[in-house]
């Protein structure tokens, strides 16, 4: 168990019994399913191989944007979350791809699918850089090397922003989703992901502002709260048009 705690940056220096432990598990939890965000979005665009007439890319961009965002609050932050590091350093490899194939099956615009090779080498280097920062911030602070030293400024400007991104990326999607009542271009196990998701980190930023204090934990509660809301609409709104008690406006082919 102490691995898992070192692993998962957890400490407890007031010495709370249970919540460590309760912590570690809920660490697994999202990790595991902050990894899977993007799977369901990437094996939809396999299967259909066909990006929608109304899919918004500046959604899955900000998205993208946030996931590197929260590579770097694990690594930064205060405290440290080695399960945000991590998971979303895998989650964005995978959007990487995500984003590759919305380019190269789309036929909105006529450049997109020249766009999509570059999209995939500059997401994949960009994923590659900001993961070894994340890492080295996380561990070289655990390890108490002193090599470096978290910055509360940076810690909080990671703590605030990024949060803002993830919690709004899909808004512009969700906005024309929500006009036409179709949502033929996203997948429904996606948002499913997205509500677990945030209902795991929200409970273990609790156990963790009760282990260490909630600093610079109040900002990602109060987005993952929002995002919570948000995807939780949509998902409504999709069962509900899956199970034909609301008819889309518009039908895209």
């Amino acid at each position: 168990m102490s691995n898992l705690y070192n692993f998962f940056a957890i400490t407890n220096p007031n010495n709370i019994p249970a919540v460590p432990v309760i912590a570690v598990f809920l660490s697994i939890f999202v990790f595991i399913t902050t990894l899977s965000l993007s799977i369901p979005q990437l094996i939809h665009l396999k299967k259909e191989k066909n990006t929608h007439n109304d899919t918004k890319f500046l959604s899955y961009w900000i998205f993208y944007v946030g996931l590197l965002g929260w590579m770097l609050y694990g690594g930064f932050n205060i405290p440290k979350t080695a399960a945000s590091t991590y998971a979303n350093t895998i989650c964005a490899f995978v959007q990487s791809f995500v984003i590759y194939y919305l380019y190269k099956y789309s036929t909105i615009k006529k450049n997109h699918k020249n766009m999509a090779l570059p999209s995939l080498i500059f997401t994949l280097i960009l994923n590659t850089i900001v993961g070894i920062i994340s890492i080295l911030g996380l561990y070289l602070k655990i390890n108490g090397s002193g090599a470096w030293s978290a910055d509360d400024r940076f810690a909080r400007f990671v703590s605030t922003f990024f949060p803002i991104l993830t919690c709004i990326s899909f808004l512009p999607q969700v906005i024309k989703s929500f006009e036409t009542k179709n949502f033929s271009g996203m997948s429904l196990y996606m948002i499913l992901l997205f509500c677990i998701n945030n209902v795991g980190w929200i409970l273990l930023f609790i156990m963790q502002g009760i282990l260490t204090g909630f600093d610079n934990l109040i900002s990602p509660l109060i987005y993952q709260s929002l995002s919570l809301l948000i995807y939780g609409m949509q998902l409504q709104l999709m069962i509900r048009i899956k199970k034909g008690k609301v008819k889309p406006s518009i039908q895209y082919v």
